[in-house]
This record gives structure tokens, C-alpha cells and sequence, in this order.
């Protein structure tokens, strides 16, 4: 291994990627405003408010996996900065993770794959 790279960490950011289906009784739409003869197009519309409100119940869902959006090669301090930014709850509050905690968890990075 290269000097340079002596104690640094590889960092992968990635997005999960995941395929949803929302399945509506259109007659269950039209129930939302009843002074309106609902039509196609609106339904539609109801349709894609309801779910973005989280109004509806998830009819399916498929991973697709996941796409590398960027990778980098950073120091410890900066692992430290990431470990408080994305994961508050371990750093703050009543009992927080000591830097040597943080590290020892980043340094059991392999994931265990059941047999």
C-alpha cells in the first residue's frame, strides 16, 4: 500500500434505488370531493397528491439496487465530521460514541453474510 493511504478510508456514497406501486379505487378518489365529476386525468392528478402526501398504501415495491454517486479517499477527522453529520444519534444526546468508539465501528466495516 502507498504511504499516502496509511490511515485513511474509502468512502462509497451511494443511492438505493427502489420501484413503487400505489394501487386506488378510483371510486375511493372520487370520495375526496364529491362535488366534482372525476375524470381520467383527474384521478390522475388525486392520485399522484395522495401519494406524495403519504396518504396511500404501498400495493408493491421492487429494489433495483444501487447506483455509486461518488467515492473519495478522506482522513480520519473527515470520517469523524461524516459519522456526526449522517449519524447524530450515536454522537449526540445522553450517552455519545468517543471518537475511538466511531472508529472502531468504521474499522469493523465488513459485513458478515449468513451461510
Amino acid at each position: 500500500m502507498k504511504k499516502e493511504l496509511e490511515g485513511k478510508f474509502t468512502v462509497v456514497t451511494v443511492v438505493s434505488q427502489f420501484k413503487q406501486r400505489y394501487v386506488i379505487p378510483t371510486e375511493g378518489l372520487q370520495e375526496l370531493n364529491q362535488d366534482f365529476d372525476l375524470d381520467a386525468e383527474t384521478a390522475k392528478v388525486w392520485a399522484e397528491e395522495s401519494v406524495m402526501a403519504e396518504e396511500v398504501k404501498e400495493f408493491s415495491q421492487n429494489w433495483l439496487g444501487e447506483t455509486v454517486i461518488d467515492i473519495d479517499v478522506v482522513d480520519e477527522d473527515r470520517v469523524i465530521e461524516l459519522m456526526a453529520r449522517d449519524n447524530k444519534y450515536l454522537v449526540e444526546g445522553d450517552d455519545p460514541w468517543p471518537r475511538e468508539k466511531q472508529i472502531k465501528f468504521v474499522n469493523n466495516w465488513k459485513e458478515e453474510r449468513s451461510k
